[in-house]
């Protein structure tokens, strides 16, 4: 009997330590002032640890302790280094205009999110006891970087603050930046379909909505050291690609003479990329109109192709995680509109 209940004893503590040992689920909020951030690519994923706030505008003792956080966020680097504090509302009538003047109203510097800005998607997982039992606001669950979670922290006013700062401490976070950071490293190819190289593309590196842009030379590894001190206003890096002059550059009567040979099906083109650079006036079909179209690009008639750039390519943007101390092989193919043979 004795030896049945400790197996049940012990079986109820491991399937209780097994529930709040799981990894937080990934999530994406628009902050008060419009960024988008993802838990994992934004942030744990690049090492640094996420503290979340659980609160509403007004709720008292939110409004109380928000000075207090806001000293902790100081403490830890402002979101500089490897530390990110976020207040999510749990009230759907909380906006994110209503975070926004909530965040002047007690001078805060980090992010904020409403019902509108997905705060009760990002904080389901704790108000449902995932992680700990759910005592109202404010709360406080502070994510390490492999996703596990201490939910919740003791106390229920300023006094929890040191709590706080010790359970940030507890992921292996500093709050400080090293002495020789470990850099992002990219480096470039750009290609055609026969794997020669294209002639100055435009390349940039842009914030995910392409609201902020900056341009990349490609001559040379790309080295980020920090994306906030050295792309302002890039959180998520996408590079994006594009290129629309050298028009008649491969472009010649071979091209007209495969063209011919498909419309004659004497020889078929099947690979669904040269199909692509044959079709220059964008209809998707070749026909005699794509021969004229050429022929007018090759005696310089037409300084454009009608209905497509001169470069077309495969993807024209790729998302780039930060990755301290790797290097990244950044790949673009491009399909030259009116080159069909490479020559």
């Amino acid at each position: 009997m004795q030896k049945s209940i400790i197996t049940t004893i012990l079986f109820s503590f491991f399937a209780f330590a097994s529930l709040y040992s799981q990894s937080y689920p990934d999530f994406t909020i628009t902050d008060s002032d419009g960024n988008d951030h993802t838990l994992y690519q934004d942030y744990l994923d690049q090492g640094k640890t996420v503290v979340i706030k659980v609160f509403f505008v007004a709720c008292p003792p939110c409004n109380a302790i928000a000075p207090s956080v806001q000293e902790l966020y100081e403490e830890w680097g402002e979101g500089q280094f490897d530390v990110q504090f976020f207040e999510l509302s749990v009230r759907t009538s909380d906006s994110n205009n209503n975070v926004a003047t909530y965040k002047n109203r007690h001078s805060l510097t980090f992010p904020g999110a409403g019902n509108d800005g997905g705060s009760l998607t990002a904080v389901a997982p704790l108000l449902s006891g995932d992680f700990g039992p759910y005592y109202g606001t404010p709360s406080f669950a502070v994510i390490a970087p492999d996703g596990s979670v201490t939910f919740p922290t003791p106390g229920s006013g300023v006094e929890r603050i040191p709590a706080l700062s010790q359970a940030i401490a507890d992921t292996g976070a500093t709050g400080m930046g090293s002495s020789n950071p470990d850099p992002s490293i990219f480096t470039f190819e750009i290609k055609n379909l026969f794997d020669n190289d294209i002639d100055n593309p435009i390349l940039t590196l842009e914030s995910q909505d392409g609201t902020v842009s900056y341009p990349i030379d490609i001559s040379n590894p790309l080295v980020i050291n920090d994306i906030n001190a050295e792309f302002p206003g890039i959180t998520t890096p996408y590079f994006r690609v594009s290129k629309t002059d050298d028009v008649a550059d491969q472009v010649s009567a071979l091209d007209i003479f495969v063209v011919v040979r498909h419309i004659l099906n004497k020889e078929l083109i099947t690979d669904p990329l040269l199909l692509i650079a044959g079709d220059v006036d964008g209809d998707n079909a070749l026909t005699a109109l794509d021969l004229f179209t050429i022929q007018r690009v090759i005696l310089r008639k037409d300084l454009v192709f009608p209905n497509v750039p001169s470069y077309q390519f495969t993807t024209d943007e790729i998302a780039a995680p930060l990755m301290p101390g790797q290097t990244q092989n950044i790949e673009f193919i491009g399909v030259k509109t009116g080159d069909l043979n490479g020559f």
